[in-house]
C-alpha cells in the first residue's frame, strides 16, 4: 500500500477499515478500556494504521482512531468527510452479542459530529467499508442508523463503501413513510479480482456543496486481458446517463429502481453492470427471481419489519 500512497501523492486518501484487517476476521470489539483486554480488542490495528495514514488523519481525531477507526476531514471550508468504522454493524462481528445496540458506540459518534456539521453549516459524505443494509447489519443497528440519515438527511449528501466488490447502490427509506427515500449510498467495484466479477474502480463529480453530479466506472476485462502485459482501462457506464438525471438524489435512485421493475431490457443491462461486465455465464444469465432479489437488495426500509437477506445471497 505504500507504493499505492506513493504513486497518488499529493492526492489525499482518505481510508476506511476492512472487515479482513480484523483478527479474527470480522471481530470488532469495543475497545480495551471498555473490557479491560488489550488481547482481545483491535486496538493494534487502529494504532498501526494511525500511524500509516498519520498524513491525512486529523490529529483532533487521532485518539478516536485509534481507540476505534473513526476519523472526520474538514476537506474545505462547507464540506467534510467522516470516516466511521462500520464493520462494527455487521451480523458476522461476535461481538454484536456483547452490545447489540451500538458496538463501539459508532452510532454516537456519528449523531455527534454530523450535529457538529450541521451547527456549522457543513455538508458531509460518510465513508465506510460496510453499507448499511438488511444483508450486512444487525436490524436494531440498522434502525437506528437510518433514523440517524433521516434526521440529518439534508446535511448528509451522499455515503460510499466498499465491501461487495460488486456494482450496486443502497437506497434509505423513511420510518415514518417507507414510500419516500431520504438517502443513498453507492458500493463501488473492487480494483481486486472477485467470483463472477471484472476488477473496477470509478471516479466521481460533485459540485462544491458536495451533491453528486455524475460518475464513470471502469473495468477491465481479465478474459481479455490476462495474457496481456498491458491492462485495458474501459468505460461501463455513465450514472447520468444510466440513472437518466442531472443530479443524483434519493429521488432519482428511486425512479431507476422502478423502471428497472418494469423494463427487462434496461435491468439486463444493469445485471453485466452489476457484475462488472463479467463474462461469466452467471453474471448474464438472469431470470425473474434473480431481478426480484437483485431490485429487493438495493431497497433499506422498515428494517424492524423486513427479514434480514440471508447472508449467502
Amino acid at each position: 500500500m505504500d507504493k499505492a500512497y506513493q504513486i497518488v501523492e499529493p492526492i489525499p486518501v482518505y481510508s476506511a477499515i476492512g472487515n479482513h484487517e480484523a483478527i479474527p476476521v470480522n471481530s470488532f470489539s469495543p475497545s480495551a478500556k471498555e473490557i479491560d483486554r488489550d488481547d482481545l480488542t483491535n486496538d493494534w490495528l487502529y494504532q498501526s494504521l494511525a500511524h500509516r495514514w498519520a498524513q491525512w488523519i486529523p490529529e483532533e481525531y487521532s485518539d478516536d482512531f485509534k481507540r476505534r477507526g473513526n476519523y472526520v476531514v474538514k476537506v474545505r471550508p462547507g464540506f467534510r468527510i467522516i470516516q466511521y468504522n462500520s464493520n462494527f454493524c455487521a451480523r458476522t462481528n461476535p461481538w454484536i452479542l456483547y452490545d447489540s445496540v451500538d458496538p463501539g458506540d459508532i452510532l454516537q459518534f456519528l449523531v455527534r459530529e454530523l450535529t457538529k456539521a450541521e451547527q456549522e453549516g457543513d455538508k458531509v459524505h460518510l465513508v465506510g467499508h460496510i453499507a448499511p443494509d438488511h444483508k450486512e447489519c444487525t436490524q436494531a443497528w440498522l434502525h437506528n442508523f437510518i433514523r440517524i440519515i433521516e434526521r440529518y438527511q439534508h446535511t448528509v449528501k451522499a455515503q460510499f463503501y466498499g465491501h461487495d466488490h460488486r456494482d450496486e447502490f443502497r437506497l434509505y427509506y423513511s420510518l415514518t413513510d417507507p414510500t419516500v427515500p431520504i438517502g443513498y449510498a453507492f458500493i463501488c467495484p473492487a480494483l481486486t479480482p472477485y467470483s463472477q466479477t471484472n476488477p473496477g474502480y470509478r471516479i466521481y463529480q460533485m459540485d462544491n456543496q458536495g451533491i453528486i453530479i455524475d460518475y464513470e466506472t471502469h473495468y477491465f476485462n481479465l478474459t481479455e486481458d490476462q495474457f496481456s502485459n498491458q491492462i485495458n482501462w474501459k468505460s461501463a457506464y455513465r450514472a447520468s446517463e444510466l440513472f437518466e438525471t442531472d443530479q443524483i438524489t434519493p429521488i432519482a435512485l428511486d425512479r431507476f429502481l422502478k423502471r428497472l421493475e418494469k423494463d427487462d431490457q434496461l435491468f439486463a443491462d444493469y445485471y453485466r453492470y452489476f457484475y462488472v461486465m463479467t463474462d461469466d455465464e452467471s453474471g448474464r444469465n438472469w431470470d425473474e427471481s434473480v431481478k426480484k432479489a437483485i431490485i429487493s437488495s438495493h431497497i433499506v426500509k422498515l428494517p424492524m419489519r423486513t427479514a434480514p437477506i440471508p447472508l449467502a445471497n
